[in-house]
């Protein structure tokens, strides 16, 4: 979605409904999986409604510091008499997530309904949305000749009011259509009767829906489109909106064993009667390359994976308002779904259900939404945002160190119709971004609340990680999968564990699995990678809009010592000497890429210092090299001096762990 720069009004819409957006789209439904990240267990003490209101909490609090910009976990409990929330507006709130139709407790299985299966990665979806625009386009039309089959199998859904079905014989006194089907989904629309003759001028019955009538090809003024003695043609008209995905014809069974396949087909559809437009043909008995598409497609679903999605059950749940928040004392009326009154109304016509939740969010006239996700925009651009406690936009908060300008960048993003892409070209490319990030000596601004420089700031756990990974030529930029498992001290999960648990044993993945973007690292909510955690990850238990930032002796120490960003190190200095000449080459390439500038005259000398060092230490000890060079799975390149390359190694390893690579300046 980011890549394809997804409105994020749209964004928003998919993950909290897609699932009730009319005729949702495999991503439509799959975004929904938000509403399933909930902490989930089948321990044996659970009570399911007790995890059943734990699950709605998470839901609600998480909406709040996400797109609200604030904490709703008081109101839960109690209601506070100076606060816009009531407790009872939050149950209101609640009762939009109560009717999902998942169970609380999750059997100690992955895979938990309700579920879809989708593309395991982004490639298989690349190959997906290829495979059905080829079908589009051969349903068109637009594709070579297609062999006269009985049934016609997964082209495209189209959306038609009326479908005309021709069929076309070289002999036989009349054509004759003994069955013919069209298939919406899995319901049977239309079935002509079964026998009718072409000459019979018919109108066919169905339970719900109208059939035109059969014909010899001169009434309408329909023609044959392959030189025969006969035409026949069916007309049906469809319900409104109907999408069509199956068409099917039954056998004339006059020929060899029992069938005689016609010599031609062509359907056709349209919105309005009369307004004909070419979906499928057939001529002769060419090959059919609509149907190696599908058996494509058919290859490509045997792939695909499960995935938790949101549906609402046919009958909603019951929602009270729990007194102290206790799942066990409900009070009151059942309530019905309603948004924060403080904030306006639902939009006009909008469901009560999650989708109309999502119209109320993404509404023009929503007073937050906008300025809190442009507040966080801002806060990833520049190191803090405007309002630099971004899960607090109330009186406890902070205000706006530049309230006019977050109002304009909030309608803004609106007027840019919600552009997350263009809001980000807007800032990187601003005076304000592009200052040095030098304390500016005139200017008593120690905190940058006046933005009298640059962004200088540490980054997160998983860009130290991704950038050195891109840096040494170890980063594999596939995209999507299921998560990996780079290497971390042995028994960390198993120290934690309970006898039984699924999950007691860390495998590491082998191959270019261990070398995917951090993105992709399995997360462990009792025992996440350490060094996500020593570098300020936050433990995923909650929402979280704001990380920390420390600096301590135990960082410098993993850095320089963790046997990832060792092995990063070494094939790092492996790649410098690959591609430059000579030491200031080398020097020059290993700041382009990890800062991307050339070294100071300063850091130049303490690194050619530190190089000079090194290789007097590794020319003496040739274990010593062959060991560090050994650190990792990654073969290295035996063609180098192992003491020059232990040498460029341990040089590249410092810089990475140096503010060089450690923080945007």
């Amino acid at each position: 979605a980011l890549n394809q720069n997804l409105r994020l009004d749209d964004f928003i819409t998919w993950q909290l409904a897609g699932d009730l957006l009319p005729e949702p789209t495999l991503a439509q439904q799959v975004a929904t999986g938000f509403v399933r990240m909930n902490p989930t267990t089948a321990e044996g003490g659970a009570i399911p409604a007790e995890f059943q209101a734990k699950n709605n909490f998470d839901r609600v609090e998480t909406l709040g510091t996400a797109l609200l910009g604030m904490s709703l976990t008081c109101a839960r409990c109690h209601t506070h008499k100076y606060d816009p929330i009531p407790q009872i507006e939050y149950y209101q709130m609640m009762a939009f997530f109560n009717s999902t139709a998942e169970s609380s407790m999750d059997g100690n299985r992955y895979e938990y309904g309700p579920t879809v299966k989708a593309p395991p990665d982004v490639a298989a979806w690349a190959q997906l949305e290829a495979l059905e625009g080829a079908l589009a386009k051969s349903a068109q039309g637009k594709h070579p000749a297609v062999t006269a089959k009985h049934n016609i199998e997964s082209f495209p859904a189209i959306e038609a009011r009326f479908v005309r079905f021709t069929i076309t014989r070289s002999s036989a006194s009349q054509p004759c259509i003994d069955e013919l089907e069209i298939f919406a989904g899995s319901e049977n629309l239309a079935l002509a009767s079964k026998g009718a003759k072409a000459s019979s001028d018919g109108d066919f019955k169905h339970p719900t829906h109208k059939l035109a009538h059969i014909n010899d090809g001169q009434y309408g003024n329909a023609k044959s489109w392959i030189a025969a003695r006969n035409t026949g043609w069916v007309q049906i008209e469809l319900p409104k909106s109907a999408r069509i995905n199956r068409i099917e014809w039954a056998r004339d069974r006059q020929g060899k064993n029992g069938d005689r396949v016609p010599i031609g087909y062509r359907i056709e559809a349209g919105l309005k009667e009369g307004e004909w437009k070419v979906i499928a043909s057939s001529k002769g008995r060419q090959p059919f390359k609509g149907g190696q598409l599908a058996k494509k497609l058919d290859e490509l679903k045997k792939r695909f994976t499960s995935t938790l999605v949101a549906r609402d059950l046919p009958k909603p749940r019951e929602t009270k308002l729990l007194e102290r928040g206790e799942y066990n004392l409900p009070k009151g009326e059942p309530l019905k779904p309603d948004v924060f009154a403080v904030m306006g109304t639902l939009p006009k016509d909008a469901s009560t259900n999650r989708l109309g939740l999502a119209q109320w969010l993404t509404a023009r006239g929503h007073p937050l939404v906008s300025r809190v996700l442009i507040n966080r925009v801002w806060q990833r651009t520049f190191g803090e945002g405007l309002v630099r406690t971004p899960a607090d936009f109330g009186l406890q908060g902070e205000q706006p160190t530049h309230p006019e300008l977050l109002d304009w960048l909030a309608v803004e993003l609106q007027d840019q119709k919600w552009n997350l892409k263009t809001m980000l070209r807007l800032m990187v490319t601003s005076r304000t971004f592009k200052q040095s990030s030098a304390y500016r000596i005139k200017v008593n601004d120690p905190e940058n609340r006046l933005w009298a420089r640059g962004p200088s700031h540490r980054l997160d756990a998983e860009a130290l990680r991704d950038i050195a990974l891109w840096a040494s030529g170890l980063l594999d930029a596939n995209m999507g999968g299921e998560g990996v498992k780079p290497y971390q001290p042995a028994g960390l999960w198993k120290a934690l564990m309970h006898p039984g648990s699924n999950t007691k044993n860390y495998v590491t993945d082998k191959g270019t699995r261990q070398y995917r973007r951090s993105l992709y690292v399995y997360w462990k909510r009792t025992s996440p990678h350490p060094m996500m955690t020593l570098f300020d990850a936050p433990s995923r238990e909650s929402s979280c809009v704001k990380r920390s930032r420390t600096s301590t002796p135990t960082q410098s120490l993993a850095l320089l010592n963790e046997k990832q960003r060792v092995e990063m190190g070494r094939m790092l200095g492996q790649r410098l000497l690959n591609e430059a000449k000579d030491n200031a080459g080398r020097l020059n390439l290993l700041f382009t890429l990890v800062a991307s500038r050339k070294p100071s005259a300063a850091e130049r000398t303490a690194c050619m210092s530190l190089l000079g060092k090194l290789k007097g230490r590794y020319a003496d000890n040739d274990k010593d090299a062959q060991a560090f060079l050994s650190v990792g799975d990654s073969p290295r390149d035996k063609k180098f001096n192992a003491a020059e390359h232990a040498a460029w190694a341990q040089v590249s390893l410092t810089v990475l762990a140096s503010d060089v690579a450690l923080r945007v300046y």
